[in-house]
């Protein structure tokens, strides 16, 4: 069965989550508060974190903070309505999507069932994007970048490139059509698995993570931003 950490110091919200998720055959364990999450996280291994952001004592940005030095589990945060800045500063802190309370249980199980689908499931690869010595299999290679797509880990000079899963998936689909425009419109429906509202960052936060990976490795492949229309991969 499949194993989630909920974070959320609502008790009430807490137990109405949990047995909704519980219902539809999830794992289930509650942290009331960052030290209390941080403690399991280090005992237990979980598919998913759902993470709210206030929380007593060690926040829910500090808690993602310090699982991203040593972990890429899946996780999403949870904030207020209208705290746009609390869901930016989570995206570039490494989470993988978010959601704004109150939100519908219903949309709360389609967004952890599609992280989990990005999670576990191999992409497909292009024939045409194959380096020229021949085809490996499930293995994507763009000029100095190379996609294990089994493992869903980026290798740069065959040292792994630390990108959490939304990081990856995005990167991926820009791989998958390189030198192609896509709309970040198209990104958010495959990716993230959700339509693109107005006012939403998601994607460019992530964009603009991921760029600033590359740079840092000294990667010959870009990621452009086309005004209008929305990036495209490039090297």
């Amino acid at each position: 069965m499949t194993k989630l950490l909920l974070v959320e110091d609502d008790k009430e919200l807490a137990e109405l989550v949990r047995e909704y998720l519980v219902l539809n055959q999830f794992e289930v364990d509650v942290a009331r508060n960052g030290r209390d999450a941080l403690g399991r996280l280090s005992k237990k291994a979980y598919e998913a974190v759902l993470l709210d952001i206030m929380l007593p004592g060690i926040d829910g940005l500090e808690v993602l903070r310090q699982v991203r030095r040593s972990s890429s589990t899946p996780v999403i945060i949870i904030s207020a309505r209208g705290a746009d800045i609390d869901k930016i500063v989570g995206l570039e802190l490494g989470a993988d999507d978010y959601l704004e309370k109150p939100f519908n249980h219903r949309e709360l199980l389609a967004r952890v069932k599609a992280l989990l689908r990005r999670a576990k499931l191999p992409a497909g690869q292009p024939a045409d994007a194959l380096a020229a010595e021949g085809p490996e299999p499930n293995l994507l290679k763009i000029g100095d970048l190379r996609f294990n797509l089994l493992s869903r880990t980026l290798y740069y000079d065959d040292i792994p490139v630390g990108l959490t899963g939304m990081e990856y998936a995005l990167l991926l689909k820009l791989a998958q059509q390189l030198g192609e425009v896509i709309s970040k419109e198209t990104l958010s429906m495959e990716c993230l698995g959700r339509r693109l509202t107005p006012f939403d960052r998601s994607i460019d936060t992530h964009m603009s993570k991921i760029r600033k990976k590359l740079a840092l490795i000294g990667s010959v492949v870009e990621i452009k931003a086309m005004r209008g229309r929305g990036y495209c991969l490039a090297c």
